[in-house]
Parts: C-alpha cells; structure tokens; sequence
C-alpha cells in the first residue's frame, strides 16, 4: 500500500473524491473530538446524498456493532439513500435482513466460524438481502454507489477487525451490488493496528485527513449579506437526534409535573437582532412558519403539528419544501432544517414569547428523543399503546388488536427490536423506551386507543378466571388417572398371586394336607349304659349314689358323641383333561394381566400429559397485564 501524506480534511473535497467521478476508494479521517467526527461524518452523508440523489450511505458505529450480527444489523437499519428506493423499501430490506439473521442472533465468539461453516453466513445475508433491494431500484440498470462510513473505527476489536478483512471483504468483492463501494474511517487516530487493516482488506491508496480541534481551525464563512453567515449545511438526522436525545434524557429524569426547563440549557447560537435581521425578508406568517419549524429535528407535518393546527403545520411544510435555501430533504421524506435557520427560528421565539418558547423546546427534544427510537410516523400509535403494558404475547395481542395492527406490530418488533425486552416467550418495552415515550404522550397530549385500558384489564380477569377453572380441572384429572393407576396395579398384583398359586397346587398335589372335620353324634350303647345304671342305683340299694352319676354321665356323652372326618382332595385319574385345564387358566390370567398393564401405560402417558399442562400453567394465575393496575393488590 502506498502511503499518502496526511492532509487537513475538506469536505468539498471530500464529496469531490468519493462521488462522481473520484477516484477516492478509501478516505481516513483522524479526529481527537469524537462529537465533532461524528458530526462531521454526518454532514458528509448529507452532502453525498444531494450531490448524488441515488447514492447509498452507511454509517455503522463500533460501539453498538460488537459482533457480526450486531454490525449487519446496523447496516440495514442505517442505510440511506435520497432517490435510489423509496423508504418504504428501506424499511422492508431492514425487516428482511432482521428475519435472515435471526438465527444468528446471540451467538459466541466460539459458535460464530461454526454458522458460518453451515448454510451461508452472516455477510451473505445481508449481500442477498442488498442485491433484492436493488432490484426495485429507480435505475436497476445503473451500478449502485455505496459510501460505507465506519464511525469510531479505532475501537473495533480485533475480531471484528479480522471479520470486517476478510469474510465481508470477500462477500462486497463477489457481489456485484457493492462494486466499487467506497469507504470513509473515522477515527481518533492511526495506529499500527489501522495499518495491518488496510493492508489486510486490499486498499491501494488511502486519503488521509486530520480535522483539527476548534481552537485550532479559524472559523471559515462565506458572507450573504450584511452581518450574516452563509447557513451551514444541516446535519445528519441521526447525529442531532442523538444529541437532543441526550438533552431528553437529562429532562426526563426530573419531575414532569415542575417546570425541568433550565434557561441556560436552551440557549441558542444566535442572539435576537441577528434572529430578526435573518427573518426580515419573510413576512409574519412565514416568521411564525419558521420558529414552529426550528424545533422538531426531522420537519414533516406530523412534527409539525405538535406545535400548531393541522392546517398549520400542512401550510408551513409546503412552505418548506418551495424554499431549499432553508432546508435539505432527508431519506425519509421530511425536512431537516440548515442550522442558521434553526437557530435564528428559535432565537426568534425566545425573544417574542420565552415561556412558549421553553415548553416547545421542553416538547421538541422529547419528540426528537422519541423519533430517535420509532423513526416512522406510521408506527407511532404502537408504543403509546404497548406503554400500558408489563408484558404481552402474541395471545394477549391478538385478542385486541385487528389483523392489520398485529402485521404493523410484528413489523416494529423486527425493526426497532433493540426497544423491547424479551423474557421468555413475553416482550415488553424497555424502560428507557417506556419513559420516553410517557413523557412524549405527556407533552403532546397523546393517549392510547380509548378503552384499551379497560380491554386489557378485562382480558386478563378473564384469563384468571380460566386460569383458576383450568387448573383446577387439570389438577381433578390428574387425581382420577393417579388412583385409576393405583387400582390398576393392585389389581395386576392379585391376579399375578393368583396364576402362581394355581399353578403351585397342580404341580405339587401331595403337599396338600388331610383336612379334619370335627362333629357330634350320639351313641346309643352309651345311652343305653348310662339309662340302665340309673335305673340299678333307682332299684337297688346295694348301689349308690356314685353309680347314678355314672349313669347320668355316659348317657350325657351317648348324647353328644363327639367325631372326627379326615378328608382328602381326590386325586383325578384323568391326567390330559387337568394340563389342558391350568394352561388355560394360566392363559388366560396371563392376557389379562397384559391387558391391564397395557392400560397402565396408556395412563401414564396421560398422566405425564396432565402434568406437562399443569407445568405449562404455572403455580400461580397470570400477573395483571397492565403495568400500574390497582386489581394488582386485590
């Protein structure tokens, strides 16, 4: 690689080398001040855009590009054209390659060459992706440019470093949508490390540029009258919309129901005098367009309503659209004021109404802070209405909402994802998304779709209602298939005692004991005996008294005779009939047996079903849906 000397950056000559007809391939700009790189990476954009309408820019940051995922990601949500597609298109290509490399979401360091060694990898996604968008293009015909800026391009880690040099190189040289892309490096300066990079990607020559600090560059203006400084061009969207989200940020964690503004914080780069001399050409309804259209970043009538009427806000953009000299269009469709003119609208109103003039800007940083996170208008009605919520799915979504909100809702989950959190199969807004978008509905008045409150709260009774009565069947289910069970087995086991009892006893028939029969009879010798010594002792007095107690004694036992019967089980003399009758019967238990072990399994597998539902349910009802709900305590 031949090294270039390093010179001090010019944007014209920058526009001049990386559009058109120049030859510049690769542009490093070394900047100290990352807030004035970052700016000054966004005015170039701007100026390529409107040098060349059907031009692409790419602007994607080191600090939320970690990984390969991460950094296509950031190309598909960051990529801009003026004329080339319709934004619509851009919406739809970041949609696309959202869903492409979902399955390379959260993957290691470690997992990473595994995708990649699979089906395709991360970069030919987001090229196939790239080429399809192209394909709808105003001038398909036409080679596309694409200027991809790397902001912060010193932090990248090595890894991604290494991904960047090769397997992305690899998929723009293949890919004939990215032939002769060009790139711009910004970065706080150039190192051994920058070095082995360019050498590693294949870049021949690279311009090298240093932006000095402010205190070292002499202020450069072109006069366009008396006192005044030609307007400089506007910046990006994305850098001023970042510096005034962090202007909201610091707004909303005060109070909102104190008066946050601080005087100090909204002063303006212009003084009042300058202000009216800038505005002396318009008359006072052109004034009064001006100061409503120096507040939202991005001027479109939806912004600018949040400021006037409806008519108001129509008439105003049309008005700004017929006067270039006080504004430059962005990839969107809006409007972005010139910094002069912004700033002499608001010094304007600060001068004629202070008051107004601070809510408005109080209303415009969090409107600025809110497009920040949900750029489409089309798509604002969704936060308002998903604030409402702790938590949802796509049950809870589709029992209120219609089919076409749930697209436009499926379709904001894809694009803005980094604003909601994921908690098992529920999503909810983040906090950072639901404080902004709270203090925005505060300010503009904005209020969620009327009833929903109570729609929500309602759904989720009734979800606790079926939740108690569901589980309440499933855990009465699971009671009766247990005891069924149990039954089943004891009923397995006795029959089980019975087959090997029947058949003990047929094999070994001698073991059986006699069995002894006791009873009583009566003997009439005794009798006889007894009667005849009873009457002797009556009749004769040689026998005594003893005699007859004799006499009384056996006839009492020639009465009750006691006998004992010793019976036998008989032996069969029909040997066949008998083995043919065991097997049978053994047959036959053992059929039944297998029945109702059959049985068994069939309810265990029922049983495990029942519990997988009642694990599904969970131990306790659903939490309440809304985020502030007071059924919460009761």
């Amino acid at each position: 690689m031949n090294e270039e000397s390093t010179t001090q950056y010019d944007q014209k000559t920058a526009v001049a080398g990386l559009s058109g007809k120049g030859k510049t391939r690769a542009l490093a700009i070394s900047c100290r001040e990352k807030e004035r790189s970052s700016k000054e990476l966004a005015e170039l954009g701007s100026s390529l855009m409107r040098a060349e309408p059907a031009l692409f820019w790419v602007c994607v940051d080191s600090s939320r590009a970690k990984n390969p995922f991460e950094w296509c990601s950031q190309f598909a949500r960051s990529l801009r054209t003026a004329q080339a597609v319709t934004p619509m298109e851009l919406a739809k290509f970041a949609l696309q390659v959202g869903k492409a490399l979902s399955p390379f979401r959260g993957l290691k360091a470690e997992n990473q060459e595994a995708a990649n060694n699979g089906k395709g990898n991360v970069s030919n996604h987001l090229v196939e992706n790239f080429e399809k968008l192209l394909e709808k293009a105003n001038t398909p015909s036409t080679p596309p440019k694409v200027v991809l800026a790397l902001q912060t391009f010193d932090e990248y880690s090595d890894e991604m470093l290494a991904w960047l040099s090769s397997e992305l190189n690899q998929s723009f040289r293949e890919s004939k949508a990215f032939n002769g892309c060009r790139f711009v490096f910004a970065m706080s300066e150039q190192s051994e490390r920058t070095e082995k990079f360019f050498n590693d990607f294949g870049f021949e020559n690279v311009h090298r540029n240093t932006i000095l600090g402010e205190e070292r560059q002499a202020p450069i203006q072109e006069k366009t009258g008396p006192g005044l400084a030609k307007p400089r061009q506007a910046e990006d969207s994305d850098a001023s919309s970042q510096a005034d989200a962090d202007l909201s940020k610091s707004l909303l964690s005060e109070d909102s129901s104190t008066n946050l503004v601080n005087v100090d914080t909204l002063e303006t780069s212009m003084d009042a005098t300058e202000a009216k001399r800038f505005c002396s050409s318009y008359d006072s309804v052109e004034r009064s367009f001006l100061k409503f259209a120096s507040y939202p970043t991005r001027v479109s009538r939806f912004t600018l309503e949040h400021f006037t009427s409806d008519r108001e806000a129509a008439l105003c953009f049309n008005w700004l659209k017929r006067n270039p000299s006080l504004c430059t269009p962005h990839p969107s469709g809006d409007l972005v004021m010139l910094e002069d003119a912004r700033a002499a609208g608001r010094a304007l109103d600060f001068s004629e109404n202070p008051e107004q003039a601070k809510a408005r800007s109080v209303l415009a940083s969090v409107l600025d802070a809110f497009h920040q996170k949900f750029p489409d208008h089309d798509y604002h009605w969704i936060p308002i209405n998903l604030q409402l919520f702790e938590s949802f799915d796509s049950k809870i979504l589709n029992s209120l909402f219609s089919h076409d909100e749930i697209l436009q809702i499926s379709q904001l989950l894809e694009v803005s994802s980094d604003e909601f959190v994921v908690e098992e199969a529920c999503k909810s807004l983040s906090p950072d998304a639901k404080l902004v978008t709270r203090r925005y509905m505060e300010l503009s008045e904005k209020a969620p779709l009327p009833g929903l409150a109570d729609r929500v709260r309602q759904l989720w009774l009734k979800d606790q209602a079926t939740f108690i009565t569901r589980k309440s069947k499933v855990e009465e289910e699971k009671g009766n298939i247990s005891a069924e069970i149990e039954g089943t087995l004891n009923q397995i086991t006795a029959l089980e005692a019975m087959k090997k009892t029947m058949l003990d006893e047929f094999r070994k028939p001698k073991s059986r004991r006699a069995e002894k029969v006791y009873s009583f009879s009566s003997s009439k010798a005794l009798i006889a005996l007894g009667m005849g010594t009873m009457g002797a002792s009556l009749l004769s007095e040689s026998i005594g008294a003893y005699h007859a107690a004799c006499g009384l004694a056996l006839t009492f036992f020639g009465f009750f005779w006691p006998m004992v019967d010793v019976k036998r089980a008989p032996v069969t003399a029909d040997g066949p009939r008998s083995n043919l009758a065991i097997e049978t019967q053994q047959r036959s238990l053992s059929h039944r047996i297998s029945s109702l072990g059959n049985r068994v399994k069939v309810m265990k597998g029922n049983l495990d079903n029942v519990e997988r539902q009642l694990e599904k349910l969970g131990e306790s009802p659903p939490a309440p849906y809304l985020e502030f709900d007071e059924t919460r305590d009761n």
